[in-house]
């Protein structure tokens, strides 16, 4: 979710984990539904306030 919420594409994001892109979407979809969001923007959301409140 860190490269997502810097704004990067799913090849963008495929590319900097050194994996397939079809790969980098399953992975972004199981976080996208691990963090209980109905869609990415909602998801990057949800984890950037999560991260704050860790902080």
């Amino acid at each position: 979710m860190n490269l997502c919420s810097r704004g990067l594409t799913s090849e963008q994001v495929a590319a900097d984990m050194h994996v397939g892109v079809s790969t980098a979407k399953t992975y972004l979809a199981r976080a996208i539904r691990k963090l209980g969001a109905s869609s990415r923007g909602q998801a990057v959301a949800l984890w950037t306030g999560a991260s704050e409140g860790e902080r």
